[in-house]
């Protein structure tokens, strides 16, 4: 009997369309959206969504977009 090895690339293959899943059974979307970064942080700054020294994270740049366009999806709880 053969037993199939799993690769790094199957694994990472089945986790992103596990991911994807859970996404499209919640109604949820990825989007790749292009923005001038300087400008949609210095909005963020100044609104809140990001704080000072999280400036220069773009995680954290792309948390507080996610925060921001979930806020305005009325019904949505995060």
């Amino acid at each position: 009997m053969q037993v199939a090895a799993t690769t790094t690339t199957d694994r990472t293959r089945i986790s992103r369309l596990r991911r994807h899943r859970a996404r499209t059974r919640v109604g949820k979307i990825v989007l790749l959206v292009e923005v001038d970064e300087v400008a949609l942080t210095e909005e963020f700054l100044a609104c809140r969504f990001l704080k000072p020294n999280e400036a220069y994270d773009r995680d954290k740049l792309a948390d507080a977009c996610s925060r921001f366009l979930n806020m305005l999806t009325p019904g949505d709880p995060k």
